[in-house]
């Protein structure tokens, strides 16, 4: 038994303690070298420890090192980051997800081969016009005259049926305000030029119906002949028609058939022989043919009393209420004729 008292025990006891300490304290942990101190090479006072002094704990490097009496940390299979401090049982903060590195250092890295970015964009489509007008080039029309000549007969067959064509002149005449008709070489003439309408020129045969052509042929040269280079001029015949019922108008257009009327038949051959129907076209020249009726009778005797017959008073006011539907047409054909 040793003769030291026991305060001296206690003493000894510390200043290893302090030592130990401040040799780890002094070293890292991966760079220390195990030196057993002179209390743990002692037989003596290491059987003279109690419980207080523990050893090593497994968890430090410098008891893997006192256990294995190797130098060289690399020789043995530890997982050195689960000798850390942190307990076991505590949960591990997952590690923060890897950055993406920008697009252009991607781009500039040399160790890296990247695929240029490539944008799918849709080819956008070019918005199409609620309305799409195609305007055609402004052109002025035309001025248009027309020479409205009515065939008949001359007193004392002024007031028959088969001169329902002067009635029907003179009834446009008189709603158009035109002045009275003149003699004129040709036949009774009244120009609109004199109350500002000059598209239209009235003109009345003086002649008998089935001679009517030549004089209208003299007539349609003196007009045209007094007429501007850049009008559209054309002839509108009036005159009576059999086949159609009292005051109704039928129009016709071109060089068609006569429908057995002397008075159309006349001015075709006056007019084709001296080459004019075939320049006024099928626009040009216009009939115009007012209803008188036909006899129930078909024998040419009968039809031609009832032709010379005088006209009723009622068949005179189908014809004069004819002149506005008259005007409508004729206005009609300004139109067409000023575009052609």
């Amino acid at each position: 038994m040793s003769n030291q008292p026991a305060g001296s025990t206690f003493q000894s006891r510390g200043r290893s303690r302090s030592r130990s300490r401040s040799r780890l304290c002094r070293t890292s942990p991966l760079t220390q070298s195990y030196v057993p101190s002179s209390d743990e090479s002692d037989p003596e006072s290491a059987s003279g420890s109690d419980i207080s002094a523990q050893p090593p704990s497994p968890e430090t490097l410098q008891y893997w090192r006192k256990v294995a009496r190797i130098e060289d940390v690399s020789e043995l299979n530890i997982d050195l980051l689960s000798l850390s401090s942190t307990p076991r049982n505590k949960p591990q903060r997952p590690l923060p997800p890897t950055p993406i590195p920008p697009v252009a250092l991607i781009k500039h890295s040399p160790s890296l081969e990247v695929a240029p970015l490539r944008i799918n964009k849709k080819p956008v489509k070019s918005a199409k016009p609620i309305l799409s007008v195609q305007t055609a080039p402004m052109v002025s029309p035309r001025p248009v005259r027309l020479l409205i000549a009515s065939i008949g007969n001359p007193k004392p067959y002024h007031s028959t049926r088969h001169s329902a064509g002067h009635h029907l002149l003179q009834a446009l005449q008189s709603t158009l305000h035109f002045p009275p008709l003149s003699k004129t070489m040709t036949g009774l003439v009244s120009s609109g030029a004199d109350v500002g309408i000059p598209q239209f020129t009235l003109w009345q045969s003086t002649s008998l119906m089935n001679v009517s052509g030549k004089n209208l042929l003299q007539a349609w040269k003196a007009f045209t002949s007094s007429q501007e280079p850049s009008a559209v001029t054309g002839v509108v015949v009036l005159h009576d028609e059999l086949e159609s019922s009292p005051g109704v108008l039928k129009v016709r257009k071109g060089d068609g058939s006569a429908k057995g009327h002397n008075g159309i038949k006349s001015i075709q051959d006056s007019f084709r022989s001296a080459g004019v129907l075939s320049q006024l076209g099928s626009q040009r020249y216009v009939r115009i043919g007012i209803g008188i009726g036909r006899p129930s009778s078909r024998d040419q005797s009968d039809v031609s009393a009832y032709v010379l017959g005088q006209l009723t008073a009622t068949e005179k006011k189908r014809i004069e209420d004819k002149a506005e539907e008259l005007l409508r047409i004729l206005d009609r054909e300004v139109a067409v004729l000023e575009n052609s």
